[in-house]
């Protein structure tokens, strides 16, 4: 039998809590205490090791999913922000913010080889499945950074110094301000989610063209999941905490689906259908009667909207808050025999 853990990162509480799923709901398994504003995603390898960053402590934890310890911090660049693993599970990278760089680490020996200099607050990023390219979302200088790591996903450790590097720049408009990069599941299509702009960004990775822009009526683009068969997009919204439904054939919205205050990570759960989202509780909707008294509105949560087993194209509405710790801004998922 498996067991399936939700991982909540807590920026304003420092710790990362560990969810599983009960008969009654969910339960809280684990407070992890790491330190330093964690930001981003826990990400894992196959082994079941997870690492996310510290921005305030210029470090990534290392995260038994297993005994939900943590087992290690790397020190890497100024205010690290997001993380990516390399397919093969021996490198890691790292967004760093304060430093305008990404680290590369070695996660054998856990520590940092080397950075690569990049534009102004580098963020959020994800890797194609082929593991060639890494897709980084450069806040501060409104473009989506390609960087080449074919010799780290090869281990060509003698060439990774110089071949590792930024290759293409795909501007996405005056004052975006991408927040995160999210790579389609068969590679073909990065999503860029604009922060400070009404509109997502859709680039295509053979070519590293804009095809298509996605006007959703407001700045607050933060984060991006798929559907497991790729047909469907869903977009997190903070500003009017909402997730946008795209459908990825033609890159129209197909609806607005409510969610917790102040959505940001968000992570679609293949196994029991359930879209669950980091309700960042910065921003809450308001007028609304029926949503501000429904338990989507809790502070410090993740919601958790159901939809409809393994066709991913409606929502059942009627999500759930569960809590979490103060400041939660991403969500992952890790499941183990």
């Amino acid at each position: 039998m498996s067991t399936k853990r939700i991982f909540s990162t807590d920026t304003d509480s420092s710790t990362v809590t560990v969810l599983e799923q009960a008969d009654q709901g969910f339960q809280t398994v684990r407070v992890i205490p790491i330190g330093n504003g964690p930001r981003g995603a826990v990400k894992f390898t196959n082994k079941g090791l997870g690492y996310v960053s510290n921005n305030d402590g210029d470090t990534i934890s290392e995260i038994d999913a297993k005994s939900l310890e943590e087992t290690a911090k790397i020190k890497v660049g100024i205010s690290p922000t997001g993380v990516g693993i390399v397919p093969g599970d021996r490198y890691l990278l790292s967004s760093n913010s304060g430093s305008n760089s990404i680290s590369v680490v070695d996660l054998n020996s856990r520590q940092e080889l080397f950075q690569i200099a990049v534009g102004k607050q580098p963020r959020h990023m994800d890797i194609t499945p082929s593991g060639d390219y890494a897709y980084i979302a450069i806040s501060g200088g409104d473009y989506i950074a390609k960087v080449d790591i074919r010799s780290l996903r090869d281990n060509r450790f003698d060439a990774i110094r110089q071949e590792v590097r930024e290759v293409k720049r795909v501007f996405v408009g005056d004052s975006a301000n991408p927040y995160s990069a999210a790579v389609s599941p068969d590679g073909r299509f990065v999503f860029s989610a604009n922060n400070q702009v009404n509109y997502i960004s859709v680039i295509e990775t053979d070519s590293d063209a804009i095809v298509a822009t996605v006007e959703v009526g407001t700045k607050g683009s933060r984060g991006t999941a798929f559907s497991p068969d790729g047909t469907r997009a869903y977009v997190s919204i903070e500003d009017t905490s909402e997730i946008v439904e795209i459908d990825t054939s033609n890159f129209s919205i197909v609806k607005r689906i409510p969610s917790g205050p102040g959505p940001r990570g968000l992570v679609v759960d293949a196994g029991t259908g359930n879209l669950y989202v980091a309700a960042f509780a910065r921003t809450q909707r308001t007028g609304d009667v029926a949503f501000a008294e429904s338990t989507l509105n809790l502070p410090n949560s993740m919601s958790v909207i159901s939809l409809l087993p393994n066709a991913f194209t409606e929502e059942r509405i009627g999500g759930s808050g569960i809590p979490v710790g103060q400041g939660p801004c991403s969500i992952s998922i890790y499941e183990f025999e």
